[in-house]
């Protein structure tokens, strides 16, 4: 009698034990406490009340949603944490689809920010396919694309490997959402890609300034997203955020 009672209590105790080691464990991950403040980019103009100086922070949030999973996929979630991109999945077990997010790493390009030069200052134009004075006064950092590579080079002048053109993939203008004038400028790129079959693989978002491959393209960022792969209706939205104090 008492090695039951004994045994009952064990595997009470285990029991118990497991909710809490999953509790603890979606409490941290499920919740993002830690990858949200470890997959934030730019630096702040501000820290507490010490300010150092004006600053443009440049943010990209990925949100791939995966409509025929019902349990996450933990190989693929955690070896998008090894690699430094803390994806948050809506759903762990039970699922009617899974939605990852993700505000992964982003670099301005070189080219980038000589553009921004020029579109404030007039000056830079150096960049450029053409050569100088190839960049056009009326382009802006307005067109979204999907590329195979996963790797990030700030001299890119074009968005490298191969660019997603095929099965609902595109290179597109983004809708842009202007902020309002004030101490804080925020102002919005969107765009949701649904694909209509496989992908193939994806592991890098760039925006540039024109559509076609002309003599005044310029790539303005880069930003790591994968690898992942869409399957037919599977979707992926891409916001990009810049914020100027």
């Amino acid at each position: 009698m008492f090695a039951t009672k004994t045994r009952k209590r064990k595997v009470l105790t285990l029991t118990v034990l497991s909710v809490l080691s999953f509790a603890a464990f979606v409490a941290i991950f499920a919740g993002a406490t830690i990858p949200v403040v470890l997959q934030r980019n730019g630096i702040p103009a501000c820290i507490g009340a010490h300010c150092v100086g004006t600053s443009s922070t440049v943010e990209v949030t990925i949100a791939i949603t995966h409509n025929d999973q019902h349990y996450v996929n933990m190989g693929w979630l955690l070896s998008q944490w090894v690699q430094g991109r803390y994806y948050t999945p809506s759903c762990y077990i039970n699922c009617n689809g899974i939605t990852y997010t993700v505000d992964p790493t982003v670099s301005i390009m070189d080219c980038g920010r000589d553009f921004e030069q020029f579109k404030v200052f007039g000056s830079g134009a150096s960049c450029a396919i053409g050569g100088v004075a190839a960049y056009q006064s009326a382009d802006i950092a307005q067109y979204i694309e999907l590329s195979s590579s996963n790797t990030v080079t700030t001299t890119d002048t074009a968005c490298p490997a191969t660019v997603w053109t095929t099965n609902g993939g595109s290179i597109i203008a983004a809708t842009i959402t202007a902020g309002v004038k004030g101490a804080t400028v925020t102002t919005t790129l969107e765009h949701k890609y649904t694909a209509t079959a496989n992908s193939g693989s994806l592991g890098l978002v760039c925006i540039q300034d024109e559509l076609a491959a002309g003599t005044s393209r310029v790539l303005y960022l880069e930003g790591q997203i994968g690898p992942d792969t869409l399957a037919n209706t599977d979707t992926i939205d891409v916001t990009v955020t810049v914020a100027r104090t």
